[in-house]
């Protein structure tokens, strides 16, 4: 990340990045993660293996373009499992092959927090209750379009830590794709990180977004921030976060049990489950909860059924979270002052973020010659360093935030 002589910038905000989150850009992604009705991100309903519907494949297709285009690390993690997933009438043990969870990072620039924002693609499987095909636009492709939401506003920005965007598969099978990205990519030895596994330490959070596009009531707009039990420091983050920059209320509820956070929960990382406030009646307020979750018309064109406008807002709230925890780093847009004996660097610096000053005397050379240290200021601000003009011989100069 580097500035060069010239005019002097205006600070990224948070609030710049947070905007370019929007209610366009959020519906586009859910729409082309095949959440129409009479489609499905299923598996198939028989003898095993039991493989991914051909929607299924498509939709990981379409997210792994997407992040590849913007710059991601991204990569495919496949597995398998057997599980006894029991029906109505069927309570066998089958084997569910070819699945893959897809992984998407933004690493930081020196930082050594990992964030992770997970979801899940799969949808609910034909055969399930009374499931002919199920869309699972809001269980849960609401979550991985505000995945692709995210990640689309923030890929032009650097940030000091890292973002870890996981599509999780076959959460509809008792979590089976969060479970087996927890076991082989994440780890308690510092001596067996590399580019796709992570230290356990240093995931600060993992948010998990699962059905957040129903809105009924409309009154008083609210979304849940649940943990598997008790609080933690993810949900002031979030809640905060919800408030400053939506106008979401923020609920609070502990018992959530049921989907991909706790997978993570259960090893010791602060993990959150944001939902949709009209999923269930939480707090016995009398409105009809969620009525077309896991059926044939859990899908973006059931008739008044999803909000995008709410899910939007949901989203919003996130991207601020998130780009609070790993720290925005502005491009350092450098301000030369000559005087008679020294001259004078001036840049935005960005809050906890290190720079290092270089100099070189033309740039056809590409010999830059290190400076000085400027360590971190706790904001936004204009940092300032004065050069003794009979000491640095120097004449172009570039900062590294760190």
């Amino acid at each position: 990340m580097i500035g060069w002589t010239g005019t002097a910038s205006h600070a990224i905000t948070l609030s710049n990045i947070v905007e370019g989150v929007t209610e366009h850009g959020y519906s586009n992604h859910l729409a082309r993660l095949y959440t129409h009705i009479g489609e499905s991100r299923g598996f198939t309903d028989g003898d095993s293996p039991r493989t991914p519907l051909p929607q299924h494949d498509l939709a990981c297709d379409y997210m792994v373009s997407n992040f590849t285009a913007w710059g991601y690390d991204t990569w495919l993690d496949p597995f398998e499992f057997d599980v006894n997933f029991t029906y109505d009438n069927d309570s066998n043990s089958y084997h569910y092959a070819d699945c893959n969870n897809v992984v998407a990072t933004k690493w930081g620039s020196g930082g050594t927090n990992v964030f992770l924002l997970i979801a899940h693609y799969d949808s609910v499987d034909s055969g399930h209750r009374n499931v002919t095909m199920g869309p699972g636009a809001d269980d849960g492709a609401s979550g991985v379009a505000a995945q692709l939401t995210i990640a689309e506003a923030i890929k032009d920005y650097v940030f000091k830590d890292t973002i870890v965007f996981v599509a999780c598969d076959a959460e509809e099978k008792d979590y089976q794709g969060s479970i087996y990205f927890r076991n082989n990519h994440v780890t308690e030895n510092p001596a067996e990180t590399n580019a796709t596994t992570f230290l356990k330490s240093a995931i600060r959070a993992c948010v998990n977004l699962d059905t957040i596009a129903y809105d009924d009531t409309n009154n008083v707009p609210q979304v849940v921030i649940g943990t598997l039990s008790g609080w933690n420091p993810v949900v002031t983050a979030v809640s905060s976060a919800m408030s400053k920059y939506t106008e979401l209320t923020p609920r609070f509820k502990t018992g959530y049990d049921s989907s991909d956070h706790i997978s993570f929960a259960n090893i010791g990382i602060d993990s959150i489950h944001v939902i949709e406030y009209d999923f269930s009646d939480y707090w016995g307020d009398g409105f009809t909860p969620n009525p077309n979750y896991h059926s044939d018309f859990d899908a973006i064109d059931a008739p008044n059924y999803l909000k995008f406008d709410y899910a939007a807002e949901v989203t919003k709230g996130i991207a601020g979270a998130l780009c609070e925890y790993a720290t925005p780093i502005p491009p350092a847009t450098l301000m030369e002052t000559v005087g008679s004996n020294a001259v004078t660097v001036s840049w935005i610096c960005a809050p906890n973020v290190d720079y290092r000053l270089y100099g070189a005397c033309n740039l056809a050379s590409n010999d830059w010659t290190f400076i000085q240290d400027i360590p971190a200021t706790g904001m936004v601000t204009e940092l300032r360093v004065e050069l003794d003009l009979a000491c640095v011989p120097q004449t172009m100069f570039k900062v590294i935030g760190e």
